[in-house]
């Protein structure tokens, strides 16, 4: 018997031991390549140290359930020895955590297994604290099993107070809506940690999070990748997939629900799915996963996974029914994600342009360039006087595409000014004679206008090609690549790594800053988006000293802008858009709030944003009342292309009820008349 468990405990010591050195060695790879590639490098020294052991706990344990603070008191001998371990390659404190962390993950199922026998009262005495910001994890095991009988009281009256408004009638069937809402409640806890504890992979993903994070102590777009990854991220600057035909949505209790439904599809054949029914499982040939608890990680693994051309996938409509359907994928030509145009007509005839993403494939087959040009000569042979670009959402993609797309509107110079930490700045040049367009031009940006959108607006504004309508764009002024970890082997492993920033050609930086628009326009929760600033270890704006000689378009816009200010100014749509936010931003920066955990407290914050909730519905769909139509082309195309002719149309529902589209139009009607 003893000689069993000293067997025992020398293969758990040496395998133990062996995944310490393999993360050791994985991690001097990384921060080699980091060290060699990175634009602004940083050292590997105490304050990364201590910068590793906060990240990573908050990264592993967001939701503070499977550590105490007494445990990570007794972990805190290593917080400022992490850079000496990573030199001099002993990771075995990699090892020290994680028994911690799966311990924790068991003790939580013993503590939910214990909750769950426990009857649970309409009306209690206790209190929850809802914090929005970072919190210190729980004293011991006694207080996080408190803490988490809370959690569950809180979010059993929640389940109750979503079924209905009416607080009266919930409360005539207490009894029986509790029993329900606590099996859904518990069916969702053990669905979550069980996912975990049977996970083959949980250590593999375990020393990944710890990866990531050191790699995001360099800046927030540097990461590591595994090779499964990499596909996905590569796959989302393409304009074709293999899809399913539906685009989902999660909402904040991590439910998924069907978004949209893209035409020519399985999902849009089935006839059955209705955009707003909720999505209970995918399930392929070889297993079914819950999505009330299915990580959004495996879910997309499940959806990008080229073998899994067949899903069974089971919905609930509103009603509450419930029914399975057979999705096949299919490659076909995402209409999400490519360029389209149409006809706007206000006074006069305009062009609109929506570009999604700046996407582009691998053997240089239907770029984004390519497609822009296409429109641009469809809507020229429409006679139109003025072009909107939006680039509303446009989280960037390839900035050679950009590049080329920027050279459609000036006529020969620089577009942009690279800049790495080896070598001097590198000016990047339109080198293409003539111009696609040379009328007026407004570009719609909001605050998820990102990357190559900025490269794109930021230029033409610094040309005074086009007039900038919108919000102060995300702040995202640097360039990534994707880097192999290892060159002598098959890549298992990837680093995306910030390599250069741009600067426009005034040497200014949009990094952190963001591209400030001619019109600022109200825009529903724009002070809640992210922004590259608020990220914690985004690289800071600076200038370079550069003296470039661009042909700078002559015109006067002044007026033109104080318009449609006026306009703006004057307009109740944006005023109740003012009102909006004001109350919103009210609700959200509260920090921390208070709630009494009887049912009648927790209904009233469930519900404390209806009223809001109807208000910003109202606004959402108002009507601008602006003609719409495809140009000759496409409305030619749509003859023979049913699916195509309803993607159309239910496009120019969408951007009827674009109020930024609206103004466009005006402004458009100012600049042609001077």
């Amino acid at each position: 018997m003893k000689k069993a468990f000293l067997f025992f405990i020398l293969v758990s010591y040496f395998s133990f031991a062996q995944d310490a050195e393999t993360a050791c060695k994985t991690l001097n790879k990384i921060n080699n390549l980091l060290q060699t590639e990175h634009y602004k490098p940083k050292a590997v020294n105490d304050s990364l140290s201590k910068a590793l052991f906060s990240d990573f706990f908050n990264r592993i344990d967001s939701d503070i359930a499977f550590f105490t603070k007494k445990e990570i008191e007794s972990l805190k001998k290593h917080e400022l020895k992490i850079d000496d371990y990573i030199i001099s390659s002993k990771c075995e404190f990699l090892e020290e955590i994680f028994i911690f962390y799966k311990s924790g993950i068991e003790r939580n199922k013993k503590i939910i297994e214990q909750l769950q026998l426990e009857n649970y009262a309409s009306d209690t005495s206790d209190t929850i604290y809802l914090s929005r910001g970072k919190r210190d994890f729980f004293k011991d095991e006694a207080t996080l099993k408190k803490v988490l009988k809370k959690r569950i009281v809180f979010d059993i009256f929640q389940e109750i107070s979503k079924l209905s408004k009416n607080k009266d009638s919930l409360i005539a069937k207490i009894n029986s809506l509790k029993t329900s809402a606590k099996e859904k409640v518990f069916a969702n806890q053990f669905c979550k940690i069980n996912n975990l504890l049977n996970d083959s992979k949980l250590k593999e993903k375990f020393y990944a999070d710890f990866y990531k994070t050191f790699c995001e102590y360099f800046d927030p777009h540097t990461n590591y990748f595994s090779n499964i990854e990499k596909n996905e991220f590569t796959t989302a600057l393409n304009s074709n997939d293999n899809s399913l035909g539906i685009i989902i949505e999660i909402n904040e209790d991590d439910e998924f629900f069907v978004q949209k439904i893209i035409t020519g599809t399985s999902a849009y054949n089935d006839k059955k799915i209705s955009v707003g029914d909720q999505i209970l499982n995918f399930e392929t040939n070889e297993e079914k996963i819950e999505i009330n608890c299915g990580t959004t990680e495996k879910i997309n693994t499940i959806l990008n996974d080229s073998k899994a051309y067949n899903l069974k996938v089971t919905f609930r409509k509103k009603d509450g029914s419930i029914y399975t359907s057979t999705l096949e994928k299919n490659k076909i030509k995402n209409y999400q994600n490519t360029v389209y145009s149409l006809i706007v007509e206000n006074e006069s005839k305009y062009g609109y342009i929506k570009i999604p993403s700046f996407y582009y494939d691998e053997l240089g087959t239907n770029p984004v360039s390519n497609d822009l040009f296409k429109e641009i000569f469809k809507l020229k042979e429409e006679k139109i006087k003025g072009l909107i670009i939006d680039l509303e959402f446009n989280g960037g993609g390839s900035i050679e595409e950009c590049i080329k797309m920027v050279g459609m509107f000036i006529d020969l110079g620089p577009v942009s000014v690279l800049s790495n930490k080896n070598e001097k700045p590198v000016i990047l040049k339109d080198f293409n004679k003539g111009i696609v367009y040379n009328d007026p031009i407004v570009i719609l940006i909001n605050g998820l206008s990102a990357s190559a959108s900025e490269f794109f607006a930021g230029t033409l504004k610094d040309y005074n090609r086009a007039i900038l309508l919108g919000n102060t764009t995300f702040g995202k002024g640097s360039m990534q690549s994707i880097l192999p970890l290892n060159y002598q082997s098959d890549n298992q492993e990837f680093i995306k790594v910030t390599i250069e920033k741009f600067y426009q050609i005034t040497g200014k930086s949009n990094q952190s800053s963001g591209i400030q628009p001619h019109i600022e326009l109200p825009n529903l929760f724009n002070n809640l988006l992210p922004k590259e600033k608020d990220e914690k270890y985004a690289l800071k704006n600076d200038t370079i000293n550069i003296n470039l000689d661009f042909k700078k378009l002559n015109t006067d816009y002044t007026a033109v802008i104080q318009n449609s200010l006026n306009r703006i100014n004057s307009n109740p749509y944006f005023t109740n858009i003012k009102n909006v936010n004001d109350k919103v931003d009210s609700f959200f920066k509260r920090k921390e709030k208070r709630v009494l955990l009887k049912f009648k407290n927790v209904f009233e914050d469930v519900h404390s944003l209806d009223n809001l909730y109807l208000e910003t519905e109202k606004i959402l769909k108002t009507n601008f009342n602006l003609k719409f139509s495809l140009n000759t082309f496409d409305k030619d195309v749509i003859q023979f292309d049913e699916d195509l002719k309803i993607d159309f149309e239910n496009k120019i529902k969408e951007v009827s009820t674009n109020a930024h589209i609206f103004e466009a139009t005006n402004i458009l009607n100012d600049l042609t008349k001077k």
